[in-house]
């Protein structure tokens, strides 16, 4: 807190003083002292707005209101799916079961795996020593035993991406490459579960993490870019690597512990406690 010390003159030729009551009379002084800690001549009212903004600002983060651009799936390729595969400890295989799930987890959609759900991450570059995340989506729909699923239709939640204005009017072309990381939150063991990209697997790069999307600025739409045969975006688990481990001591772990209300429908004053009547 700032303290402000002025010294204000008066005429006390104005002021009368009765010297049978000792009251005084005559003109009265009004001091202004300022709501703030500033001293300006603006008014009460902006004042009070000024000071509210400035303690908002102090008490949490500022909000970020960026503008976006919404970008819809290219009608080319028409079909493409993620195929993925996890490891289970000795081999890849391409199901949630690879990734400790159990065939009834799965088929009973229990809370562990609803709670589960895929993170794509968007850079601007494949370098990790200088790539900017711009943007994430999600897909929560884990419906069968396999961890495969289309890669966007109109009904899908992959369907549009949202994309950055700010990075968007940096583009002087047509087109603009970004580069998605996609990894698995896994519910059940409350990690993060890393895919390579499976066609990229002899990069010696950040490519070989990497799935290579292209934006078109002039109709808004967006789609992966694959190699080799086919169109389908294929993903295996990284395991057993420092990294993983790295990424995952910086997720948050919280301990959402469900409420244990107690037995009985009477509560006994007497014995602090409940009983059924």
């Amino acid at each position: 807190m700032s303290i402000t010390k002025e010294i204000i003159r008066y005429n006390p030729n104005r002021i009368n003083i009765n010297p049978s009551t000792g009251l005084i009379t005559g003109d009265t002084m009004n001091i202004k002292i300022s709501f703030g800690s500033q001293d300006n001549f603006s008014g009460l009212q902006q004042e009070i707005d000024r000071q509210t903004s400035i303690t908002t600002v102090d008490l949490i983060n500022p909000v970020t209101d960026e503008e976006k651009r919404r970008f819809v799936k290219a009608s080319s390729p028409s079909t493409q799916a993620f195929n993925f595969k996890f490891y289970n400890g000795s081999t890849y295989q391409p199901t949630y079961t690879a990734a400790g799930f159990t065939t009834e987890e799965i088929e009973k959609q229990s809370l562990n795996v609803r709670n589960s759900f895929w993170i794509f991450d968007f850079y601007d570059s494949f370098d990790p020593n200088k790539q900017i995340r711009l943007f994430s989506t999600y897909y929560t729909q884990i419906k069968s035993s396999t961890p495969s699923f289309p890669v966007a239709n109109t009904n899908n939640q992959l369907y549009y991406l949202y994309v950055p204005k700010s990075y968007t009017d940096t583009i002087t072309g047509l087109t603009a490459t970004v580069y998605a990381k996609i990894s698995f939150f896994n519910a059940k063991t409350g990690k993060l579960q890393l895919m390579l990209n499976e066609r990229n697997l002899s990069k010696t790069t950040g490519e070989i993490m990497c799935f290579k999307t292209e934006l078109d600025l002039y109709y808004k739409t967006w789609k992966y870019i694959v190699t080799g045969t086919g169109t389908d975006v294929k993903g295996k688990e990284l395991a057993n690597s420092a990294y993983v481990d790295r990424v995952n001591a910086t997720v948050e772990e919280m301990d959402n512990q469900r409420q244990v209300y107690p037995d009985g429908n009477t509560y006994n004053y007497e014995d602090n406690d409940y009983l059924t009547t």
